[in-house]
């Protein structure tokens, strides 16, 4: 019994290590370059900050996509109701769900 106890934990260490070998060989891609590679608690630093500005930076241009299309809605709306501009688009005719031409 001891040997079979033995064998599951010794299995179980080596799928531990075949699967760190992976996961090491797929973080490579967030290794930083030559000036700031290998250089210990250096590395790791830059490494997070630039995750984090990744993800700060796309949460930036989200915010930004949807002032955008707040400030077009805003646009539209004075254009209609304080100018009388009168915008008579079927949005299927933009993007072809309407009827073909007759």
């Amino acid at each position: 019994m001891d040997n079979k106890l033995f064998d599951k934990v010794r299995s179980f260490f080596d799928r531990t290590g075949e699967t760190a070998n992976e996961v090491s060989q797929a973080l490579v891609l967030f290794e930083p370059v030559a000036p700031f590679a290998k250089r210990g608690a250096v590395t790791v630093l830059i490494t997070a900050a630039g995750l984090i500005s990744i993800a700060l930076l796309g949460g930036l241009g989200l915010v930004s996509m949807m002032v955008l299309l707040v400030t077009l809605a805003l646009i539209f709306l004075i254009l209609s109701k304080v100018f009388g501009i009168d915008f008579d688009v079927n949005p299927g005719e933009i993007f072809g769900w309407g009827p073909g031409p007759d």
